[in-house]
């Protein structure tokens, strides 16, 4: 009997070691894994936070088309002495966050030049008289002469 626990003794040793080893081996393996993933992880997050610039010169065209309008609008205004209606009124409005909103994405991507090239909206309102004094007057009930610097 003592001579089959001498030679059993050596083989559980090596079993235990092998085991040992695997167990080792498997707990490394899946702390590479989690550290992996970490990186992905990372890596995933700086991806989404990217968002695509706008195109400054196409924010610029957008600006450019809307404030046309308000061009045309002025003139006819301005031709024909007439109150404007609640759609050129309402295209004011439109016009005015677009203008704001334009403006806004051409600071936040640190295009912004200033004037002459990129005008606030007061600035592009004082431009425009007949707009200006028929709004205010729409705004109020009676004719005024200009909107004030928060409009």
């Amino acid at each position: 009997m003592r001579g089959m626990m001498d030679s059993l003794l050596p083989a559980v040793v090596v079993v235990l070691i092998v085991v040992l080893i695997v167990v080792m081996l498997v707990f490394f393996q899946n702390q590479q894994v989690r550290q992996l993933q970490g990186i992905y992880d990372r890596l995933g997050a700086m991806k989404a936070g990217d968002e695509p610039k706008q195109d400054p010169e196409a924010l610029r065209r957008e600006r450019a088309e809307r404030i046309g309008g308000l061009v045309m609008l002025e003139a006819d205004l301005a031709r024909t002495g007439r109150d404007p209606t609640e759609d050129e009124l309402a295209s004011v409005d439109a016009a005015r966050a677009a203008v704001r909103s334009t403006n806004e994405a051409l600071k936040q991507a640190d295009e912004w030049m200033g004037p002459p090239f990129d005008l606030e909206w007061v600035e592009i309102l004082e431009r425009m008289p007949e707009i200006r004094k028929r709004l205010l007057g729409a705004e109020t009930g009676r004719p005024g002469p200009a909107l004030n610097a928060d409009s």
